[in-house]
């Protein structure tokens, strides 16, 4: 059975958290959390959407347009897991954002998954049925993801990445 949630990491990506300096000036430098949630496209106009996974992003911008520090640690399904029992934990390969307006922009990151995450993690990001129960070299390939975001006055931000297979929110807020 394949799972309709299966891809869906692939687009989770950070969109950028704006850290207010003065009135309509922003700047990127610093730590930044953010909250996302995974879902599969419904299956038909009269059916909610599915939910997939939730995680966390910790994340270091340098205020130049790179990311220069973060693990991203989602709880997702799979072909024999329901949403949330599979821990999957990645790194920051690279990462850096593009502002297209003053308060919106893409980003593009590429993650790698850490070692002793869960066996199932690899073939999940990689959208392969039954293919994660033991670790190998393919799991460990850097993918990488984009979306959008739109930035809030209060510093935070609201993201956004879809794909053929389902979508990923977030929010983000700077940390002091």
């Amino acid at each position: 059975m394949s799972n309709p949630c299966a891809g869906i990491l692939i687009v989770c990506a950070l969109a950028l958290v704006a850290m207010p300096v003065e009135a309509g000036e922003i700047s990127f430098r610093g730590h930044f959390r953010c909250g996302l949630n995974n879902y599969s496209w419904p299956l038909s106009p009269d059916t909610p959407p599915t939910p997939g996974g939730s995680g966390v992003i910790e994340i270091d911008s340098d205020g130049n347009g790179k990311f220069t520090a973060g693990t991203m640690t989602q709880h997702l399904a799979d072909d024999t897991h329901f949403g949330g029992e599979n821990v999957c934990t990645f790194h920051l390969a690279s990462g850096e954002y593009h502002m297209s307006s003053v308060n919106a922009g893409t980003s593009s990151i590429a993650w790698t998954l850490q070692q002793g995450s869960d066996n199932h993690c690899g073939a999940y990001t990689r959208n392969l049925m039954l293919l994660g129960f033991q670790a190998s070299a393919r799991d460990y390939r850097p993918f990488s993801t984009t979306s959008n975001f739109f930035l809030l006055d209060d510093g935070s931000s609201k993201w956004v990445g879809a794909s053929l297979l389902g979508v990923s929110i977030g929010a983000c807020a700077p940390t002091h």
